[in-house]
């Protein structure tokens, strides 16, 4: 996927997190958005005898579209010093969808005669599951208008196995009327292994994802 994206595709991503604290009870909710184009193209051409030539050429167009929605509950089982922690549990709803096309063409040159015949082929097709999900968090007051946050869970159900690993710091650099604003930067993982089917029918999602989060928090 990296070779591929750096080679003419595209990778779009969207995440929202919202939370509602009252005591020691939160909850949460967390949406992910993706998709993933990729377009390669081929194309050989070979002189088989004193005019003859032959060309094939092929052009695949693959989109792999991705949402996950986070939902659950937190609750704060105690403090140390500026420590506040947390044990949450939720669930996590996968929904992939991929469209594939690909068209092939070939042509045949024989001196004034030229043969060319192609075929396109379109297949698309969806699959979702939800997992749930326990673990455990830390927040962190370093300093007025400083905090950091540090997340961890682990689940199952409709996959094999999930997990999901957050650190983030935040920044509140405004407040006005109530409302505290901060700048957010940190690093999200997020990893699953999810298979259906057998055999030719086979589905099989193991991956790891994992990057820089960099976004705007606003509390009220």
């Amino acid at each position: 996927m990296d070779s591929t994206i750096g080679e003419g595709g595209s990778l779009v991503a969207l995440m929202l997190d919202m939370e509602a604290r009252n005591g020691r009870l939160a909850l949460f909710a967390d949406i992910i958005g993706e998709k993933i184009t990729i377009e390669r193209s081929a194309l050989r051409a070979r002189a088989v005898a004193p005019g003859v030539a032959g060309a094939v050429g092929a052009a695949a167009d693959l989109q792999f579209q991705m949402a996950i929605v986070e939902a659950g509950a937190a609750y704060e089982v105690g403090t140390i010093g500026t420590v506040a922690f947390d044990v949450l549990a939720g669930a996590r709803y996968w929904y992939q969808k991929m469209d594939l096309g690909i068209d092939l063409a070939g042509t045949v040159d024989l001196g004034d005669l030229a043969i060319g015949r192609g075929r396109a082929i379109a297949r698309s097709g969806s699959v979702d599951w939800i997992d749930a999900f326990a673990g455990v968090r830390a927040r962190v007051s370093l300093a007025p208008n400083h905090h950091l946050e540090l997340r961890g869970d682990l689940g199952a159900g409709g996959s094999r196995f999930t997990w999901q690993a957050l650190a983030a710091y935040a920044y509140d650099f405004k407040t006005t009327n109530g409302v505290t604003y901060s700048a957010v930067i940190g690093y999200k993982a997020l990893y699953v292994d999810y298979v259906q089917g057998s055999g030719r029918s086979r589905y099989e999602f193991d991956m790891l994802q994992h990057g820089p989060v960099i976004g705007m928090s606003v509390r009220f």
